[in-house]
């Protein structure tokens, strides 16, 4: 298959409204996680909690990721000059969305195991 003819990737209506209205979902809860990041670390700033700072600025970045993602997909519904290139952008968005998610999830384990073995120690 010639590289000119994966630029643009044919979809049907159907097809081409379940794309565009995944996007308007990632948009949504993009800017909604990345709003409720910054508001959260503002927060945890002004009460002076930073023990707590790691939850607000991982939102703010998976926010951006997936709001990122939810670009590219429109624009795999919107254009018709690089498609492959808006899915392949839109994939590694979603793929560093997921690795950080597992991230932060994995240190919040670690922290948890590490405050158990702490108190138990202790007392």
């Amino acid at each position: 298959m010639s590289e000119q003819s994966l630029k643009r990737i044919p979809f049907d209506d159907a097809d081409e409204a379940k794309v565009r209205g995944a996007a308007m979902w990632m948009f949504g809860a993009g800017a909604l996680a990345a709003l409720s990041g910054v508001a959260f670390t503002l927060l945890l700033v002004m009460q002076s909690e930073w023990a707590f700072l790691l939850s607000g600025p991982p939102a703010v970045l998976l926010g951006g990721l997936l709001y990122r993602a939810g670009k590219a997909f429109r624009d795999v519904a919107d254009t018709d000059d690089a498609d492959q290139e808006h899915v392949v952008n839109g994939l590694e968005n979603i793929r560093l969305f997921f690795l950080v998610k597992c991230s932060v999830f994995a240190c919040g384990l670690v922290l948890v195991v590490l405050q158990a073995l702490t108190a138990s120690f202790f007392n």
